[in-house]
């Protein structure tokens, strides 16, 4: 109990130390504890901006259909055997999709959607467009679409497959000006596709990300696109899936595969690709953050060599202080404890004015969106992680010259001039 006693004295003497190290040598003190502060802001701003990134990710993946997103794919046969395995099957087909809709309830969502580049008549001019055949969930809750003017087709209007179409952001622009122009509105003009008239109904946009085809395209009712394009119940190119639960891809995909070989017949003309964006994104993530630690280590390293000099010269400066106290008793450990007692209070009030610098990128969160396209995100975990490294740094810059001071001999120092 005693010595617990002694180095708590320690501890308030270090913390003494260090105020009175701060008012005495302002300048000294101020750019030591500057050189943590900057260091601990730039770690605090990084981890914000990353975290940033992560959300940017996740975003962009609940607009692209979301994690877990699984393309089945036509295979064509490379060899005579395999032609003659898959010549057993019927291919991939629409009703494909009802089947692992019903057996696969709850586990796979299937995401009616499809398309290719066609011409479109609007107002007596061609444009080239991607048509898109999709159901009303792939719209409402895959890409979250907006719907800016007009309407969504209801689900009756799905059901049914009726002839009506949305157009993209991009589109919607163009022929509203050549529709304002004749004195016309867009919404509830006519559209000729392949020969088949479609009443424009609304127009949509992403509700996060607005990029890539999806400006140039005319989205239709999936049962519209099967009648009118796809052939009815003829054979498809591709079907997209979502595995609902992310974690459990490699599973569902073990089931697809037990589910489509039952489909056709034993015979594998399928493929599973996985939508592998989110894995990407993250390898990037990891590799733009292992760039962001080493410049913060560096950074670092300046501030604790900024507090390790002003730990020296003070070491330098008490010498004489330091025989006295040993000549009173005091014991290495407790010379030890106070000198990293002050080491740890100056690289704290730096930390404290890193974690201020360290929130400035989130203050202006919506002029760096703007800029580019992420918004950092201060929390708390970036808050104590700076703390923690303010306190390490406090720590390791210390070491020396408290291991330094504890080792002084009392004769010698209070002989010091």
């Amino acid at each position: 109990m005693r010595m617990f006693n002694q180095l708590l004295s320690s501890l308030a003497l270090g913390v003494m130390s260090a105020l009175r190290e701060i008012r005495s040598q302002p300048l000294r003190s101020g750019l030591s504890m500057a050189g943590v502060a900057l260091a601990v802001g730039a770690v605090a701003a990084l981890l914000s901006i990353v975290a940033g990134l992560k959300t940017m990710v996740r975003e962009t993946v609940a607009d692209m259909g979301g994690a877990g997103r699984v393309m089945v794919q036509q295979q064509s046969p490379t060899d005579p055997l395999e032609g003659r395995k898959f010549s057993r099957s019927a291919g991939l087909r629409p009703t494909d999709a009802d089947t692992v809709a019903e057996r696969l309830a709850g586990e796979v969502s299937v995401l009616r959607t499809g398309g290719q580049n066609m011409r479109v008549q609007f107002l007596g001019q061609s444009s080239r467009v991607y048509l898109m055949g999709c159901d009303r969930e792939y719209l409402t809750k895959d890409v979250q679409a907006l719907i800016p003017q007009g309407r969504m087709p209801d689900d009756a209007e799905y059901e049914r497959g009726d002839a009506v179409a949305l157009v993209g952001w991009t589109l919607a622009e163009k022929w509203g000006a050549q529709a304002d122009g004749r004195g016309q509105e867009i919404i509830g003009s006519r559209l000729n596709i392949g020969g088949v008239s479609f009443e424009v109904v609304g127009t949509f946009k992403f509700k996060r990300n607005n990029w890539g085809r999806n400006g140039t395209t005319v989205a239709i009712p999936w049962e519209a696109w099967n009648r009118y394009f796809q052939g009815g119940s003829g054979k498809l190119g591709e079907l997209q899936l979502r595995i609902e639960d992310p974690e459990k891809t490699e599973s569902g995909i073990a089931r697809l595969r037990t589910v489509f070989l039952g489909l056709h017949r034993g015979a594998e003309d399928f493929l599973f690709q996985q939508f592998d964006f989110l894995a990407n994104m993250a390898t990037m993530i990891g590799n733009i953050s292992m760039l962001f630690g080493l410049v913060a280590a560096l950074s670092l390293a300046v501030g604790a060599l900024g507090i390790f000099n002003t730990m020296l010269a003070g070491l330098n400066d008490r010498i004489r202080e330091i025989g006295v106290r040993k000549a009173l008793g005091a014991r290495p450990i407790q010379i030890a404890v106070q000198f990293l007692a002050e080491s740890v209070v100056l690289c704290t009030f730096g930390g404290i004015g890193g974690v201020a610098l360290g929130a400035l990128p989130s203050v202006f969160g919506d002029v760096l969106q703007k800029a580019i396209s992420v918004r950092p995100e201060f929390t708390l975990m970036p808050v104590l992680g700076a703390m923690g490294l303010a306190v390490g740094v406090g720590v390791a810059a210390g070491l020396w010259p408290a291991i330094r001071a504890a080792k002084l001999d009392a004769v010698d120092a209070l002989r010091y001039e």
